[in-house]
């Protein structure tokens, strides 16, 4: 059976989620221990550093130091 689902966040939710993710918070389960799983955690960012995932990590401390700057916070 298909069916379509979505889910709505907001700013402060996702940024919960994305945090979460930057310090490898969420549990592993078998397959994620497998080479070609997959995860939400940030842990293949940090391993075997290129030049391309330390712009992604750039990317990401950007957007945490956007989301919580005081000025801006409602």
């Amino acid at each position: 059976m298909n069916s379509n689902h979505s889910l709505t966040f907001s700013q402060k939710q996702a940024a919960a989620l994305l945090s979460c993710a930057f310090f490898c918070l969420y549990p592993l389960n078998e397959f994620e221990q497998h080479p070609t799983g997959q995860s939400i955690n940030f842990t293949r960012l940090f391993k075997f550093t290129t030049s391309w995932k330390i712009e992604k990590l750039k990317c990401f401390l950007d957007y945490f130091r956007r989301v919580t700057d005081k000025s801006k916070l409602s």
